[in-house]
């Protein structure tokens, strides 16, 4: 017989399962950002053409109705947060986090 893997989670409680995590970014992350964005809409494999003749072909949207088209992603970590932005249509992603901030 196949031994089962048995996994001890700890109990959360209730103040635990109700506490909200938030992640902000600094004004030098943001500007890395916007920096970034500015140059990857200029280079992305998925132009604002391309959308166009995609949603002409198919009706459907590359990203969101009301804009959207980038994930942020925080990693916390033992000496701080790493920050990083992904291109959900192209998939290319940035890592923007201010290292000097740790």
């Amino acid at each position: 017989m196949k031994e089962m893997l048995k996994l001890s989670l700890p109990r959360l409680t209730e103040e635990q399962l109700t506490t909200v995590q938030t992640f902000s970014i600094s004004g030098s992350e943001w500007k890395k950002y916007l920096e970034w964005r500015k140059e990857h809409n200029e280079t992305c494999s998925i132009s604002p053409q391309r959308q166009h003749e995609h949603f002409e072909e198919t009706g459907e949207f590359l990203t969101g109705a009301i804009g959207g088209g980038e994930t942020f992603s925080f990693s916390p970590n033992g000496i701080g947060v790493s920050v990083s932005v992904r291109c959900d249509k192209c998939e290319v992603e940035q890592d923007i986090t201010d290292y000097n901030l740790w």
